[in-house]
């Protein structure tokens, strides 16, 4: 979801985003540069629907409905 997001958004970025994930520390680096680019909410957007979405098509998988 990070990658995808960082593709997305901060394209020039992406090989640092790797290097924090090869790291301890990575999520709050992640955020840190989020933070520095005015990204930080609309990540949190974006991680909120594509959580969202990861569920409904969970619960579809095991006919489920997710409400």
């Amino acid at each position: 979801m990070v990658l995808e997001f960082v593709k997305a958004q901060l394209p020039d970025e992406l090989d640092r985003v790797y290097g924090f994930f090869r790291r301890n520390g990575a999520y709050g680096n992640y955020k840190y540069l989020l933070a520095e680019h005015q990204l930080l909410e609309a990540w949190y957007e974006y991680e909120e629907q594509q959580t969202k979405l990861a569920l409904q098509h969970w619960g579809e998988a095991h006919d489920l409905e997710v409400v």
